[in-house]
């Protein structure tokens, strides 16, 4: 088979793959389906599939592109992860979730929103969750959710910006990031605002982080991303 019909076949994987894609944003943002969590998860996680074999393809093809592929395939994951998280966190009716910007909202919404929705006391609500004041299914989603949220960023980011391979430096974006993610709900009034959320979040991925830099999940993880 020469080259030209092997460029045709690996064109196939991108195609589809961007089709996922495509597809997803439409329900999301142009449809505003209240897609479920795993539909949220499935379409960008197929889309990576196939990306992932096409860019496998194309090494076997072009050995002497591996690191170009690689980036290639780094950026389209990290692209789809924060599609994922955009349209869970922000979409439109997400988990019940809407829009309101919190200057123009009413005097009397932006109060009960203050008082329902808005917590600054560090441990807070984590120790709401332990005490069981909610049902059990609903502590787990919250804390395990809250932990994993930012977790793909320990093994995507610093496969991207090498700088940030020096966990001081990791710590302090995720930590940003979470902040930030805080800050964009306060402002459009969607969902909570919670510090508890900001240190779930940074400690799952800090966590993570550690966990893969600190042990033999490294190598695993350089051997997937084709960095050896």
């Amino acid at each position: 088979m020469g080259k030209k019909e092997k460029n045709i076949k690996l064109a196939y994987f991108f195609l589809i793959a961007g089709i996922f894609i495509i597809f997803f944003e439409i329900i999301c943002f142009m449809l505003h389906k209240n897609l479920t969590l795993s539909g949220r998860l499935i379409f960008p996680a197929v889309s990576c599939i196939f990306v992932y074999i096409g860019c496998f393809l194309i090494i076997r093809v072009y050995t002497e592109q591996k690191e170009a592929v690689r980036k290639i395939l780094i950026t389209v994951c990290t692209l789809n992860y924060f599609l994922v998280l955009i349209t869970t966190l922000f979409a439109y009716n997400s988990f019940g979730r809407g829009f309101r910007c919190f200057f123009t909202a009413s005097a009397e919404y932006r109060t009960v929103y203050i008082y329902n929705c808005i917590n600054f006391i560090p441990g807070r609500t984590i120790f709401s969750y332990l005490q069981l004041k909610t049902n059990l299914f609903y502590t787990l989603i919250n804390l395990l959710g809250n932990l994993a949220v930012l977790m793909p960023c320990a093994i995507l980011l610093p496969n991207i910006f090498t700088s940030l391979r020096k966990m001081m430096r990791y710590s302090i974006v995720i930590v940003m990031l979470a902040i930030v993610i805080e800050i964009i709900q306060l402002l459009f009034m969607c969902g909570s605002v919670d510090i508890d959320d900001v240190i779930l979040n940074s400690l799952g991925s800090i966590g993570l982080y550690f966990i893969i830099y600190h042990s033999r999940l490294n190598n695993f993880i350089e051997k997937l991303l084709w960095v050896k």
